[in-house]
């Protein structure tokens, strides 16, 4: 029970968007309630990489970021090496 609880909420709750849980176990009719509370569920680590959102304005900093290296001499104008399988 305590593993079902457990996968629940890692499963469901990653990007905090629930505010309960509950699981019931196959053939019975009682339900088992989760015993984190709302603000909990979900954890307390940062996971918005995994949106979409999260990376906007990557972009416009990698440009911005890319023309201040190179004001500054500091660019890579050759083309890169051959990888492994070339």
């Amino acid at each position: 029970m305590a593993m079902a609880l457990v996968l629940a909420r890692e499963t469901h709750f990653r990007h905090k968007e629930g505010v309960a849980y509950a699981v019931r176990l196959r053939g019975e009719a009682e339900l088992h309630v989760g015993t984190y509370e709302a603000g909990l569920i979900g954890g307390v680590t940062d996971r918005s990489y995994r949106r979409q959102e999260a990376y906007v304005g990557v972009g416009g900093k990698l440009k911005r970021v890319s023309r201040e290296m190179a004001d500054r001499g500091l660019s890579i104008d050759r083309p890169r090496p051959p990888g492994h399988g070339a």
